[in-house]
């Protein structure tokens, strides 16, 4: 392998795991906002008892917001 080639290969992986890196904090800032949002709507209507799952790995993760409502015994 020429010192071309094994540059090139090393530009190409790192640019695909960058991609993925930076996909993953996009992904994981909506997952804030919207587990953000139901905590409003939680806190605005004042509900006494609330229904969570724990989500699948390809919806929304609100694993932080269940934490948050089960320390403030919610």
């Amino acid at each position: 392998m020429k010192k071309n080639d094994f540059k090139n290969d090393f530009r190409c992986k790192a640019i695909q795991k960058l991609e993925l890196e930076s996909k993953k904090i996009t992904i994981k800032s909506k997952d804030k906002k919207i587990s953000n949002e139901i905590y409003k709507i939680i806190k605005k209507y004042d509900f006494k008892t609330i229904m969570l799952y724990i989500p699948l790995k390809l919806e929304v993760d609100i694993n932080d917001l269940i934490l948050k409502l089960r320390r403030e015994k919610k």
